[in-house]
């Protein structure tokens, strides 16, 4: 409220009406108050003589966090829904076969040697099948990672933290590293899932 208030103004005061009072009859004619003719009562600043606009941040508080709760249910609903489809391309043809033979194969080679980089092109039939119905790989996407979303990398970071504990000598650490390369992932990115590792 902008005007000046004084004993006995009529005011409006969030939709409810109201007289300024002095607070004890008795009292100091300085100390005002606004009485609401819905029974409450509004303090005034004696300096100013203007309302003092009081302000309970408790509902606003809960209804933030129910927000940010109904957002984090639905990462779960949705990260679920990967977690239950995971590589289930790979349970039928084209693709089985392929990991039929190659699977017992890449466990006793090293993440990112020529070795195993033969082997996966041996499987180009299956992978570029695998990549292409699968959207937590970045050759899902024309852009890689950066046309992933957030749901996307953390499927990926799972998968890549299990793939490497299948090898004899697997290294997350290492493949993250390769994997930095190879992907053009940046230094920020890097980080967060280095990071994630170590909580992990």
């Amino acid at each position: 409220m902008e005007e000046t208030l004084d004993i006995f103004d009529r005011i409006e005061h969030d939709g409810a009406l109201g007289y300024i009072r002095m607070r004890d009859p008795d009292g100091d004619t300085s100390d005002l108050v606004a009485m609401l003719d819905d029974g409450s009562v509004v303090e005034i600043n004696a300096e100013t003589k203007k309302i003092e606009v009081s302000f309970d941040s408790w509902q606003d508080t809960i209804n933030h966090i129910q927000l940010v709760q109904r957002k984090l249910y639905d990462f779960i609903g949705e990260i679920a829904i990967r977690a239950k489809n995971h590589d289930a391309s790979k349970l039928v043809d084209p693709e089985k076969r392929y990991f039929d033979q190659y699977t017992p194969l890449l466990e006793f080679l090293k993440y990112g040697t020529k070795e195993y980089r033969e082997s996966l092109f041996r499987m180009t039939p299956a992978l570029s099948h695998h990549y292409s119905v699968n959207r937590h790989h970045p050759e899902f996407f024309p852009g890689g990672i950066d046309d992933m979303n957030l749901i996307d990398v953390l499927e990926m970071f799972a998968d890549w933290v299990s793939a490497a504990k299948r090898h004899k000598d697997g290294d997350v650490l290492r493949s993250l590293e390769i994997n930095k390369a190879r992907f053009g992932i940046c230094d920020q990115l890097y980080s967060i899932l280095k990071n994630t590792i170590s909580y992990e």
